[in-house]
């Protein structure tokens, strides 16, 4: 059987632990009771934690290596590529708001939302001990 290699970048990571939103310029401003920063042209929110899959990153790659199914007509047209996924992991770690950021297929995208749909609740997102709701995005690699 061949392997799926799944790939996790985590877009979201850049600049959320640095001291990106402590730059000159940038002003703190609280909305809906989550603290942003802004300089006039870009909008932050600075977190303490990512939201995380139970037990971690490589919980979330077994899980995905567990339940990803390569769809047969994408395997018999030979189709490859990354899915990037994009969703809401909300204030009580339920994934919502599935959404395809980058395709490669019908079948490829489907498969991919379809086992995101699977997925157990999450850690959510912390910010000053308070959990919210935070824009995730999860790149699936199909590979034959």
């Amino acid at each position: 059987m061949k392997t799926i290699w799944l790939v996790l970048i985590f877009i979201t990571l850049i600049g959320l632990n640095s001291n990106y939103g402590q730059n000159k310029g940038y002003k703190k401003f609280i909305l809906d009771d989550i603290e942003y920063q802004t300089n006039g042209i870009d909008t932050i929110c600075v977190i303490d934690h990512l939201p995380e899959f139970p037990g971690g990153e490589s919980k979330l790659i077994e899980f995905l290596s567990n339940n990803i199914n390569y769809p047969r007509k994408a395997r018999k047209a030979k189709i490859e590529g990354k899915v990037i996924l994009s969703f809401v992991v909300d204030k009580s770690g339920e994934i919502r708001n599935i959404m395809i950021k980058k395709s490669v297929s019908e079948d490829l995208d489907n498969e991919a939302i379809r086992v995101v749909k699977m997925m157990p609740k999450w850690k959510p997102a912390e910010q000053k001990g308070k959990q919210i709701s935070f824009l995730f995005n999860l790149p699936i690699n199909f590979k034959l």
